[in-house]
């Protein structure tokens, strides 16, 4: 019925994988009570797939899990290739799909002149390992250096002149 009426999915098994690991298992899920599981989880991706669903890529990442950064995003991709995308194919899941999915492909998601970019330099090839993500090098964002050579980077200031009224 997803696929029949064009509705996206962000299917974040991420969460639940690091329940298990860190709780053993789910305790409550606030929006029903189902049965999930690992591969229950794996085995819904794959449906949504083979049924021809657009699928983004998320986290979302609560409590002190923002500190598996970028480690949960890889795993999260690793997730979509286990469940039959190419590595490219969830590069893209996670890009040019997200902005779709957002309504906002004609702002974001590619590297396209007009686009808004925050841009991602790393050090190897994540179209091949996904590891490779967590080698940044470079990134920019709203034009300016943050992170240059793995380092965070700090613009030089650029003071803005002010607006005085006339005497």
């Amino acid at each position: 019925m997803m696929a029949k009426k064009g509705v996206a999915a962000d299917p974040t098994l991420i969460p639940y994988q690091i329940i298990f690991e860190e709780w053993g298992r789910v305790f409550w899920i606030h929006f029903a009570a189902v049965y999930v599981s690992k591969d229950a989880n794996l085995e819904m991706l794959k449906r949504l797939r083979k049924a021809g669903i657009k699928c983004g890529v998320g986290t979302d990442l609560i409590l002190h899990w923002y500190r598996y950064m970028p480690g949960a995003y890889i795993r999260e991709l690793k997730n979509f290739v286990e469940a039959g995308w190419s590595v490219p194919e969830a590069l893209v899941a996670a890009t040019k799909t997200n902005s779709e999915i957002l309504d906002m492909e004609d702002r974001l998601g590619t590297l396209q002149a007009g686009k808004l970019a925050d841009v991602l330099v790393v050090d190897g090839k994540p179209d091949e390992n996904l590891e490779d993500l967590a080698k940044v090098d470079l990134v920019i964002r709203d034009g300016y250096k943050v992170i240059e050579g793995g380092h965070v980077a700090i613009p030089t200031h650029q003071p803005q002149k002010m607006k005085v009224a006339a005497p």
